[in-house]
């Protein structure tokens, strides 16, 4: 009888990502994923009770919210 090998979390986890605050924007959010090159944003507690978040790039892309910032892009490019 073999022994299965145990894989633990920190064995599969990422390395990298970003600690951003709740409040800033969707659009904002996308953008530090695209510069720190991450799919995971944490999101940093607000007090000492508060917990951590996470919200992931796949998130934003199921609930459609890319097709609004597209659209809002495309706005301020045709204002210039």
């Amino acid at each position: 009888m073999s022994a299965e090998k145990v894989v633990r979390v920190r064995d599969v986890m990422m390395n990298n990502y970003a600690i951003v605050e709740g409040l800033i924007t969707v659009a904002e959010a996308i953008e530090i994923a695209k510069q720190r090159q991450v799919k995971a944003l944490i999101v940093n507690k607000r007090n000492d009770d508060d917990e951590y978040g996470i919200v992931l790039m796949n998130d934003i892309a199921k609930k459609k919210y890319w097709r609004l910032i597209a659209r809002r892009s495309e706005r301020m490019c045709t204002r210039s």
